[in-house]
């Protein structure tokens, strides 16, 4: 009975989750299949993941959103959609990358320490080492995780269909 309870416990928020992040894109009249706005449009979970990583905009799927390795463009060269919306909007990307760099650390101690049997102050040096250098090459890919999740529950448009839809 308890295994049965466990498996429903884990399997009821897995397919939620699976209907909210393949969910169709949004009905509108601005999207033409094949065209532009449709990949505007197209807010489901999983492609915006997928551009977050490929370091793309979130509404046009197409612009570059960093220019260096820690310089992010203030517009979309690609769409014109401002990417920084106000100062500390990237606030929350640092508990992504902060949030990442911990379970990492655990998972990396568990393996090595009481696993693998690596002894425990080279298993801390490693991890020292490991805590700054990960979330300097994470920082660009929490920023635009933060983007995602900003696009996902509040979708902007570019500005040329925002004028258009209310036109």
């Amino acid at each position: 009975m308890d295994s049965i309870l466990i498996v429903l416990l884990f399997l009821v928020p897995v397919v939620v989750m699976a209907r909210v992040m393949f969910r169709s894109p949004a009905n509108h009249e601005h999207a033409e299949p094949g065209g532009y706005a449709e990949k505007v449009f197209d807010n489901r979970f999983a492609t915006l993941f997928v551009n977050a990583f490929r370091l793309r905009c979130p509404v046009c799927k197409e612009g570059v959103i960093f220019k260096g390795w820690f310089h992010t463009e203030e517009r979309c060269p690609v769409c014109d959609v401002e990417i920084v919306r106000e100062p500390g909007y990237f606030l929350g990307a640092i508990y992504f990358n902060y949030g990442l760099t911990g379970v990492l650390e655990v998972i990396i101690y568990v393996v090595c320490y009481a696993l693998l049997g690596i002894p425990h102050y080279t298993v801390v040096g490693g991890m020292l080492i490991f805590a700054v250098l990960f979330p300097l090459y994470f920082f660009r890919y929490s920023r635009a995780s933060w983007l995602v999740f900003d696009q996902y529950f509040a979708p902007r448009l570019p500005p040329d269909l925002e004028e258009s839809s209310e036109a």
